[in-house]
Parts: C-alpha cells; structure tokens; sequence
C-alpha cells in the first residue's frame, strides 16, 4: 500500500486541478477508514455506518406496521425490504442481512 505525505497530495490536488475542503479534509490513517456514501471503507472490508443501518431498519419497521394495518400492500412492503436489502448488499453484510431477514422469511 503506497501512503502519500500531505504535501504529495496537495501537489497531486494541483496538478489534476482540485480543490481540498480546508475545514472537511481529514488527514488520517486508511486503516481508520473512510466515510463515504453512508459506509465505512476499510482497505479489506466495507461496513454500514451505524446510524444509517438504525435509520433503514426503522423504516422498514414502520412498513412492517403500515402493512399489519392494513395501510400498505404486501407489494410495498417488499419493495421496502429489498431496498434495504440492496444497500445493505453493498457491504460486508452477508451475516447481518441473514439475521436480520431470514426469520422474516421462515415466519411468512
């Protein structure tokens, strides 16, 4: 893995002609990982960000309630699961997704 000192970058900044974000630049260790797009990028691994895993899982709970009142069709509330389905897919989530929807599945 190559690192690159903070002037290295600044001096390729300027060359590809960008911009740094003084106040939201952080220089740290990749190994810290690297927000992005509601993960957490790791050199070998990908993680959903907590808040954003709690925030869909409300959601689709708040759908689970909306179709067991009968306010929502059976067809939304699949829509629901597999969207979160597909961003949590994004991730090392295999373990997770598994937990977390295949009761869902055995139980109807």
């Amino acid at each position: 893995m190559v690192e690159l000192t903070k002037e290295e970058i600044l001096e390729l900044n300027k060359k590809l002609k960008l911009e740094l974000k003084e106040d939201e630049t952080i220089m740290a260790p990749v190994l810290n990982g690297i927000p992005f797009l509601g993960f957490r990028i790791f050199p070998r691994l990908v993680r959903i960000r907590r808040e954003n895993l709690r925030r869909s899982l409300r959601k689709f709970k708040r759908r689970e309630r909306e179709y067991h009142q009968g306010r929502i069709e059976l067809e939304k509330l699949k829509q629901s699961a597999g969207s979160v389905i597909a961003h949590m897919s994004h991730a090392n989530s295999l373990r997770l997704r598994r937990k977390l929807f295949f009761k869902k599945l055995c139980e109807g």
